[in-house]
């Protein structure tokens, strides 16, 4: 048996290069989404789902004084709330399960051999009927005559025993990604840009934003941590998403960009969600 494949690749990729390409892939889903929101429902969209205005609208301001602009930190905080809906939704199978499952196909075909090897005179006697209606079908030749639905050689033809062992190293090479792959790069957005429009990631104020955002309690210690973690992790990216940011922030894009936010405008007269 072949020995395992590295788990430091992917289809022949390193981890860290398969894992910058489902962030920016998802990242582009996000962008994509707000774009079109945007559009229909002004830049400050997120905000519908803020959990305590009071200390949202504080914390966001600050940024803004400091020298954010509104519509991008909307944007990041879209990032946040996709990365949280993101991890809710996708199930990833357990380590044991992957294994137990490869074993069973591995096995599954061994005994499809056994028995066909077993029983191949008497099985060909039973299916000879069924050769004579397949075009180019002959004697009953083992694991070749369920699947030569055309007239391949018998090297070529696919078969029920090679599905189910290609099944099998998919499986052993599976590889799930991290959970900050998933879900930090929404969290550590808003300190990105702050540290790109205001020379320090704010992890403090950040911190405020994102807990009063989301309605659970986010250190400010585990957000710097995150944020070290992920740059040294995910630099490619990371580098990557800060461009982007600084394209938003330098350009602009959104024609209803403004300096300050209209809170009363955005929240109307409604109480906090937490309430």
């Amino acid at each position: 048996m072949a020995s395992a494949p590295s788990r430091k690749y992917e289809l022949g990729l390193p981890h860290e290069d398969m894992e910058d390409i489902l962030m920016s892939s998802e990242m582009a889903f996000d962008d994509a989404e707000y774009n079109a929101k945007c559009k229909e429902e002004g830049p400050a969209f997120p905000a519908g789902v803020v959990r305590q205005r009071k200390t949202f609208r504080e914390s966001f301001d600050k940024l803004v004084s400091k020298g954010c602009y509104p519509e991008v930190l909307f944007r990041c905080l879209h990032y946040l709330l996709r990365s949280e809906l993101r991890e809710a939704s996708c199930r990833f199978p357990r380590k044991r399960e992957i294994r137990s499952l490869e074993a069973s196909l591995r096995k599954g075909v061994e005994e499809i051999r056994a028995f066909e090897e077993k029983y191949a005179d008497a099985h060909s006697l039973r299916v000879l009927s069924h050769c004579v209606s397949l075009q180019g079908a002959g004697p009953y030749e083992y694991e070749l005559y369920f699947n030569r639905t055309t007239l391949q050689s018998e090297t070529e033809s696919a078969s029920v025993t090679n599905s189910m062992l290609t099944y099998a190293e998919m499986l052993r090479a599976w590889w799930t990604p991290r959970s900050d792959v998933i879900k930090s790069y929404g969290s550590i957005a808003t300190c990105a840009y702050a540290s790109l429009a205001t020379g320090k990631p704010q992890c403090s104020i950040v911190a405020e934003l994102n807990s009063s955002f989301l309605g659970r309690r986010i250190e400010p210690a585990t957000l710097r941590k995150t944020l070290s973690r992920f740059e040294q992790r995910n630099r490619k990216f990371y580098i990557k998403m800060v461009m982007q940011l600084d394209d938003y922030h330098t350009f602009r894009f959104s024609l209803t960009s403004v300096d300050a936010v209209d809170w009363p405008k955005v929240f109307g007269s409604k109480p906090d969600k937490s309430k």
